[in-house]
């Protein structure tokens, strides 16, 4: 069967790859149709090439949630800042 696969640096391969085999008690899936969103794996391949430190500039709210968290399993103890 038929395998499009992007690498972090953006590039597209078709690759053939053996079909896939269910679990025992599992069940195979035929799909007729599938869709390629360009935007969304543009984000994600540029979301790939950047440094943890960029990812939290670009998403500080995903930076709040991760503090919160951690305020919220330290007790509820607040950092300075």
């Amino acid at each position: 069967m038929k395998q499009l696969a992007q690498y972090q640096d953006g590039r597209l391969e078709l690759q053939e790859v053996p079909a896939p085999t269910p679990p025992p008690g599992g069940i195979l899936v035929r799909v007729t149709h599938s869709v390629i969103s360009p935007g969304t794996e543009k984000m994600k391949v540029e979301q790939a090439r950047m440094s943890l430190l960029q990812k939290a500039k670009a998403r500080p709210d995903q930076v709040k949630k991760v503090l919160d968290t951690a305020r919220t399993l330290v007790g509820g103890r607040r950092w300075r800042r």
